[in-house]
């Protein structure tokens, strides 16, 4: 179960699930003041209010490509900036070069 860190500030993160795994993702309750809205293909967008936000970014990517944070903005950057280290550590271990700058991460 997710919870809030105390002291901080709480936001409401927003997770798009493919229909994929949306039902095994919203059955469980991860906390109270979760949201879920469902959509007829099956897709879901969950709202999880939490001040951890790495941490929900974490658990949303650890989905794959079947979650995606839509918001907030900072929590878009929080995954795309956990995306680009992904690719800066596995491109080193494989030393295959990425369009992307790792030396700025």
């Amino acid at each position: 179960m997710l919870g809030l860190t105390k002291g901080a500030e709480p936001m409401t993160i927003a997770i798009a699930l493919s229909a994929r795994i949306s039902s095994a993702v919203t059955c469980p309750a991860w906390q109270k003041r979760q949201q879920v809205v469902s959509y007829p293909d099956g897709s879901a967008v969950i709202t999880i209010e939490d001040c951890a936000i790495d941490e929900i970014v974490r658990w949303a990517m650890g989905y794959g490509l079947e979650a995606r944070v839509v918001a907030p903005l900072e929590a878009i950057g929080a995954a795309r900036s956990y995306a680009d280290s992904l690719v800066c550590a596995y491109s080193a271990a494989t030393g295959r070069a990425e369009p992307i700058s790792c030396a700025t991460l």
